[in-house]
C-alpha cells in the first residue's frame, strides 16, 4: 500500500489581499478518521496528516488574519487540488464567500454547474468533481483589524 507524505507542495496556497492591511494565512492539513465510541457511536474527527494511504479524506483549512488596524478587502483566496487529490463535491466552505472552480490548471473559475471540459473525444461535457484543478474563495465582506476567517475543502486520495 503506497503511502503519501502531509507535506503538499503542490498544495501550497496563493492568497491576494489587494488592501493595505497585511494579511497573514496559515495552512491547517488535516486526515478525517472514523472513531467508534464505547457506546458505538460513530463520529468523525480530525488528526495532524502525517501520512495519507489511498482512499484518505484529508482536509485543507486555510486561517485568513488581518493582522492590520483597518478593514481589508477584495480578499482572493486561490487553493490548487493537488493531482493525486479528488475533491469532494460541495466541501469547500467559508462564511460570506463565493465559491469557484477551475478545470484549466487556475487559468479561469467559473460556478460549478457551469463548467465545462472536452473529452478525449473532442466532445464537451459537464465537468464535474473530478475535473477540478483549483478552488477559488472570494470573500464578500470586508476582514475588520484583528479579525480572521477560514476557508476549507475536502479531498481524498487516490
Amino acid at each position: 500500500m503506497r503511502s503519501f507524505l502531509a507535506v503538499f507542495a503542490a498544495g501550497l496556497l496563493a492568497a491576494s489581499a489587494y488592501a493595505a492591511s497585511p494579511m497573514s494565512v496559515t495552512t491547517v492539513i488535516e486526515k478525517e478518521v472514523v472513531v467508534r465510541d464505547a457506546k458505538g457511536v460513530v463520529k468523525v474527527s480530525r488528526i495532524p496528516a502525517a501520512t495519507v494511504v489511498p482512499g484518505d479524506t484529508v482536509v485543507y483549512t486555510y486561517n485568513l488574519k488581518n493582522g492590520g488596524k483597518a478593514p481589508s478587502e477584495n480578499i482572493v483566496i486561490v487553493a490548487p487540488i493537488p493531482a493525486q487529490m479528488k475533491y469532494v463535491d460541495k466541501s469547500a466552505s467559508a462564511q460570506a464567500t463565493i465559491v469557484t472552480f477551475s478545470v484549466d490548471a487556475g487559468k479561469s473559475f467559473g460556478e460549478a454547474a457551469k463548467l465545462q471540459v472536452t473529452d478525449t473525444d473532442g466532445k464537451k461535457r459537464p465537468a464535474g468533481p473530478d475535473d477540478y484543478t483549483h478552488i477559488r474563495w472570494v470573500i464578500t465582506v470586508p476582514l475588520d483589524g484583528g479579525q480572521t476567517r477560514a476557508v476549507a475543502f475536502r479531498a481524498v486520495l487516490q
